[in-house]
């Protein structure tokens, strides 16, 4: 109830509040970010499944990946900032990738 006064009243105050709430109820591992290492996440991944990387904010993983994609030699990288129009380019991205053995990073 407490949240939803706050969200009604602050909208502002509404995403400290509810990472204090985690933390209250659920503790402090539920609200501190995943860093996962690029290179573990790789050795577990399977070519025929895609790597969900959820990004939060400030943390932007892309030169991370561009790196560790030339250190292993990836044929192709393929990157498109998804925003509005921007489907067909990510379409496009996801195929080549595909067909070709590649990354496709959206």
């Amino acid at each position: 109830m407490k949240l939803c006064l706050i969200r009604s009243l602050r909208q502002d105050r509404t995403k400290i509040a509810s990472r204090l709430f985690i933390k209250t109820q659920l503790g402090q591992k539920f609200i501190n970010p995943v860093a996962y290492q690029i290179p573990t996440i790789y050795d577990i991944s399977m070519t025929s499944r895609p790597i969900l990387y959820l990004v939060t904010e400030g943390g932007d993983p892309t030169q991370v990946i561009e790196d560790f994609s030339k250190k292993i030699k990836v044929p192709v990288l393929e990157i498109v900032s998804m925003g509005q129009g921007q489907e067909n380019n990510a379409r496009n991205a996801v195929s080549t990738a595909m067909t070709e053995g590649g990354w496709a990073l959206l």
